[in-house]
């Protein structure tokens, strides 16, 4: 009987995404050790430095009123939401309607906050994000791959954060739910134009506007006003961990912020917590595929 050979049927998607995930992680934390090694080795020296960067950060003389009104618009609307029964309409998809009155009009609002503080200052984009400079070609670079292993080395400790936020929210008999519009996306209820939509803003979008708000403005400004490194990279990753507007996310969100915020500390380049952010919400993304059916 003559012997046929093997055909290998290529992996599931969902089994690429899992494989993935595990070697991303397992990446994150040889890097992470390495990093923690290197810090602890001198951590009075690393302390001086945060603080001496912090300090450093082209936005830490803006005004920022603008933001703050949007940040108390979306602390509201965060507080409304949690106190408003769930409905069964929440699990269907999204008409333009609610994605205008949604995260998009306040993306919208953070940006046009963004600007107004920026022209009150009369401070360039360029000079905020860290790229004003001889070599600018270089520190790009230089800034995209602290971005990159900031982001794998972000990946583990979220990830363990999020097991124990899950675990309190059970303890406490609140209801785990996936943010809507990742429930969107896992139960394939939108067209293909709205899936494009919300993968871009995910990707593009929100960590470019967030990023900038939060880590380029937000953190050298609570710094300027008296306020210790850690307090500032803490309250600002609060604020920005808040305004996501999903309990469930509260604790995860907190360490990305520390970790954006500690990125941009350490490269003054704001592409670095961009790709960090950028890294984290395509882990996201990827982990839908890890779960089939």
């Amino acid at each position: 009987m003559p012997l046929t050979p093997e055909v290998q049927l290529p992996a599931p998607p969902f089994v690429v995404a899992i494989w993935l995930i595990l070697v991303l992680g397992m990446l994150g934390v040889v890097l992470l050790w390495q990093q923690l090694v290197r810090v602890f080795a001198d951590w009075g020296a690393a302390r001086r430095r945060v603080s001496k960067r912090l300090a450093a950060l082209p936005a830490a003389g803006l005004d920022v009123w603008p933001l703050l009104l949007v940040f108390g618009w979306g602390l509201a609307l965060t507080a409304l939401q949690m106190l408003q029964p769930e409905s069964a309409a929440a699990a269907l998809p999204p008409s333009l309607f609610s994605l205008l009155s949604g995260s998009l009009l306040q993306t919208l609002l953070m940006v046009l906050a963004i600007a107004v503080c920026m022209r009150h200052a009369e401070h360039g984009w360029r000079l905020l994000l860290g790229a004003a400079g001889s070599d600018r070609r270089e520190s790009v670079r230089a800034a995209v791959g602290a971005g990159l292993r900031g982001g794998i080395m972000l990946l583990m400790p979220v990830w363990l954060l999020a097991l124990c936020g899950a675990l309190v929210l059970q303890r406490i008999a609140w209801p785990l739910e996936q943010q809507q519009a990742m429930q969107w996306l896992a139960g394939g209820q939108l067209g293909w134009a709205w899936v494009v939509v919300v993968i871009f803003t995910a990707l593009v979008v929100a960590p470019v506007v967030e990023e900038v708000a939060f880590r380029g403005i937000l953190l050298p400004v609570l710094a300027r006003h008296g306020m210790r490194p850690w307090r500032a990279l803490l309250l600002s990753s609060l604020l920005f961990a808040a305004l996501h507007m999903h309990a469930g996310s509260l604790l995860p969100l907190v360490g990305v912020g520390l970790g954006c915020g500690l990125g941009y500390i350490a490269t003054g380049h704001l592409l670095t917590p961009i790709v960090m952010h950028a890294l984290f919400n395509a882990s996201s993304l990827l982990s839908l595929f890890a779960m089939p059916g």
